[in-house]
């Protein structure tokens, strides 16, 4: 029983530090080790940012860095432009809240990010997607599986709009009973859970042409700024898959460490049964020996005495 609670706990010992290590990974990056970060790019007006605790982020235009715990709030007569490590603009209107991830999934080789809007309007233009890229746009009844290039999504009191003016989006209602693929000029709208596929208007077209314009002279005006922030996103991704790498080295290597250890201890257990059971049996191999010996004895003095 004492056996079997040491290698409890050493287990949970391992079990332990193993958590430690991961958890000390995390303080000391302050950041999930598999998340790469979005960039405030450009701001105008009152913008807030808040991390989980709601405590208020200092914002630097191409300094400061958002996560997933982070949420962007702007006001009247503000926005902010927000750069994702794949060199993705995505421009957040007045009045919006959202949060955006960026996640490294190193199972599949791929990297999602996530924009979880529970308000507001943004406009985003994206890089050509390849195969294990994905970006997904998630409002209060709607959601977004972004494969085109320029797309704007519009999140009102339970009404959704979602506009694409290249490539295509997959859109669907929140509950994914209803689903479509929005092509240029469409648009998807989306009320109280009810979804339907329709042409843009004219007045919708030259507003999001104006707003494509806009996006694009900022991207061509800061191409340098922005492909040395695309180059330190590159390096900081191959430092997250290097670190996940060590860290699933070492605990394998600390697992198979408390395993050998395990079964050795177990072995030691096994001899000091087997000893101990031998040691028993002989004692009492002994004492029944010595039992029979005086019953003989005492047979024998009966005997003895019944003769006389």
């Amino acid at each position: 029983m004492g056996k079997i609670l040491y290698l409890t706990t050493s287990l949970t010992i391992l079990l332990f530090i193993l958590g430690c290590k991961d958890k000390d990974s995390i303080q000391e990056q302050s950041i999930p080790k598999d998340e790469l970060a979005s960039i405030v790019y450009m701001v105008i007006g009152d913008v807030t940012v808040t991390d989980e605790t709601g405590k208020k982020v200092t914002i630097q235009p191409k300094l400061t860095r958002l996560y997933s715990n982070h949420t962007i709030q702007t006001f009247d007569n503000s926005s902010m432009d927000i750069l994702l490590y794949d060199g993705t603009i995505v421009r957040i209107y007045k009045k919006t809240t959202l949060e955006i991830s960026n996640v490294l999934d190193t199972q599949l080789a791929q990297s999602n990010s996530k924009i979880k809007m529970a308000s507001g309007k943004i406009f985003v233009k994206t890089n050509k997607l390849t195969k294990n890229r994905r970006i997904d746009v998630q409002t209060s009844n709607s959601v977004a599986g972004v494969r085109g290039t320029e797309f704007q999504v519009i999140d009102g009191d339970n009404e959704s709009k979602i506009l694409v003016g290249e490539g295509s989006v997959e859109g669907s209602n929140i509950s994914g009973t209803s689903s479509y693929v929005i092509e240029p000029g469409q648009k998807m709208e989306v009320r109280e859970d009810e979804a339907e596929l329709m042409d843009m208007s004219e007045e919708e077209k030259d507003d999001f042409q104006k707003e494509s314009q806009s996006v694009a002279s900022i991207v061509e005006d800061g191409r340098k700024e922005i492909q040395g922030i695309l180059d330190q996103f590159q390096e900081e991704k191959g430092k997250i898959l290097e670190t996940i790498e060590i860290q699933k080295q070492q605990n394998k290597e600390l697992i198979e460490e408390q395993k050998s250890k395990n079964q050795e201890l177990i072995r030691e257990s096994k001899e000091r049964t087997k000893s101990a059971k031998k040691e028993v049996e002989e004692k009492s191999k002994s004492e029944l020996d010595k039992i029979k010996s005086g019953s003989q004895s005492e047979m024998d003095r009966i005997k003895s005495g019944s003769n006389n």
